[in-house]
């Protein structure tokens, strides 16, 4: 639980800073992307005011010290003497790259675009005449994919710095949980085990007084209500137990035989509430488990049924084998459990209905004990069930043979 606990911690914590770190991140460059488009725009703008106002010409001034205009070329078309006036600096452009460009703009059919770090922009000087500017941004679309790669890669260590991190700073955060949970589990098995010495010594005085005195009502209601603590203080010593987390021995076994040796005691329980409990096993379903904790699963399920189906109802075991992988079900008819609290059934001391847990004398643990037998054993149960009536109970377990 502690360790699942701490993973939880450490997911979260990630995320959330995975999450602000991308999403400033994502700010940055999409600031920088969209600054970069304005400022190709008001250049090329500007550019094209340029030459139109100096007739298709690059102004002449300040051709040397800005690195904008050197990167610039002019390109104007006389549709009535179909001539081509080129304007540009030659240590970027020459005609033949410049043929090519205008080539692949003409065939995209859009007034202002991209092409290969050369952005352009149209404009019309008369009907027949029609001008075209374009700027060379290799420069700076490659320091901007420099920057966003620098941005990703140092996003990146420090995302695994601030893992290590929150990794260790998980042991500090959660370290009084652990121990608060650790004196829990504490309490329980001390509590637990104190407890059977009194009740061991009340059952046996009132054994003795009803040999001496007889059968009485007195102790009758002494023998029941001790019989009922010991289920309580066993199935709290259980979970004390599970709550460790030791991982159980594995064994090759007969899982169709244990089924049916685990569940037949039950027919007798059955037959006396007027209830009709069926076994449908698979032949001979060998899996690699623990053989004990699987027995408690199931004798836990099947009392769970027989307690909780309706009257006269119908009580169903099955295992069977499909694609590597062994289900056992468990179905009864009724359900005390309403649907919106169906997620809570496996929560510790938590009843459906409480008038009728103090018939059958129900803890409220013996599902938690399935869950915690299940995790340990790295097995998975699944619960579907509809108030009044039906319920069923899935462990999968994964066949490692």
């Amino acid at each position: 639980m502690i360790t699942k606990t701490r993973r939880k911690f450490i997911l979260v914590t990630m995320i959330l800073i995975a999450s602000i770190i991308i999403l400033i991140a994502a700010g940055i460059i999409t600031t920088i992307k969209i600054q970069d488009s304005v400022e190709v725009d008001r250049i090329l703008n500007g550019r094209l005011e340029e030459a139109l106002y100096y007739d298709g010409k690059i102004p002449p001034s300040m051709n040397d010290i800005d690195m904008n205009r050197a990167r610039s070329f002019i390109v104007e078309f006389n549709f009535v003497n179909e001539s081509v006036t080129f304007s540009y600096d030659n240590t970027f452009f020459n005609e033949e790259f410049i043929s090519v460009f205008l080539e692949k703009t003409l065939a995209l059919e859009k007034e202002k675009g991209c092409i290969d770090n050369v952005y352009y922009l149209y404009g019309s000087i008369s009907e027949s005449q029609l001008i075209v500017v374009g700027i060379d941004r290799s420069i700076e679309n490659e320091a901007f994919l420099n920057m966003t790669l620098t941005i990703c890669i140092a996003g990146s260590v420090g995302l695994i710095a601030l893992f290590i991190i929150v990794w260790r700073l998980s042991y500090f955060v959660i370290k009084p949980v652990e121990q608060a949970f650790n004196k829990q589990k504490r309490f329980i098995s001390d509590a637990s085990h104190e407890l059977k010495t009194p009740l061991t010594i009340i059952s046996a005085s009132a054994d003795v007084i009803k040999n001496e005195k007889g059968e009485d009502k007195w102790l009758s209601n002494i023998n029941s209500q001790v019989s009922r603590m010991n289920a309580l203080v066993n199935d709290m010593l259980n979970l004390a137990k599970i709550d460790e987390g030791i991982k159980t021995e594995n064994t090759v076994f007969n899982a169709s035989q244990t089924i049916i040796k685990s569940v037949l005691p039950f027919e007798a329980i059955a037959y006396e509430k007027n209830k009709t409990l069926k076994i449908e096993v698979s032949e001979d379903i060998y899996i690699t488990a623990n053989e004990e904790d699987l027995k408690k699963v199931i004798t836990i399920l099947t009392d769970n049924a027989i307690k909780y189906s309706d009257d006269s109802g119908e009580i169903e075991v099955t295992i069977k084998q499909s694609n590597g992988n062994v289900f056992i079900s468990v179905r009864n008819t009724g359900c005390l459990i309403r649907d919106e609290d169906r997620h809570k059934i496996f929560e510790r001391f938590f009843r459906g209905e409480t008038s009728r847990n103090r018939e059958t004398g129900g803890s409220g643990l013996g599902l938690s004990i399935v869950k915690g037998l299940v995790e340990n054993n790295d097995w998975k149960i699944k619960v579907e069930s509809k108030e009044n009536e039906f319920m069923l109970f899935t462990v999968m377990i994964e066949n490692k043979k």
